[in-house]
């Protein structure tokens, strides 16, 4: 950051330090008086104006837009950089590649056949466990 920056965002976070002892001394002095509800919220209604000032300045500020201003033109530049699109190409490149692959499609028709195959295999085990006579007996010992 610039140092200009730096003493900008200081002084309004003095400011802010600044209003905040202010409204709690008013705040005090509102709960001490007679007609505290009034006091009270004349207190908040300044504190808030004041508020409102302080971060109307800070929208305002030359070196407060210039930063907003370079933070925007580095994210633009980031999107437009080519190092950067030449990698997203790259990564959509790999992909298309890959669904696209004889290799690839080979070993996915793989995995599907042989994990229906291993599915209907393991059914037919648990179905003979189950009527198997060990079974019915563990089943007669755990029952209730």
């Amino acid at each position: 950051m610039i140092p200009e920056e730096n003493n900008v965002i200081e002084e309004a976070q003095q400011e802010v330090k600044e209003t905040v002892a202010e409204v709690q001394e008013k705040v005090e002095e509102a709960v001490k008086a007679d007609e505290p509800k009034s006091s009270i919220e004349d207190v908040v209604d300044q504190a808030k104006d004041k508020v409102e000032d302080i971060l109307g300045d800070l929208k305002e500020n030359e070196n407060v837009k210039a930063v907003q201003e370079k933070v925007e033109g580095a994210i633009k530049d980031f999107k437009e950089n080519e190092n950067v699109k030449a990698a997203q190409q790259k990564v959509e490149d790999t992909i298309n590649d890959l669904k696209n692959n004889e290799h690839v499609k080979e070993a996915v028709d793989f995995v599907k056949e042989h994990a229906d195959k291993a599915g209907d295999t393991l059914q037919d085990a648990v179905e003979e466990v189950q009527k198997s006579g060990f079974w019915q007996k563990l089943k007669g010992l755990f029952k209730k």
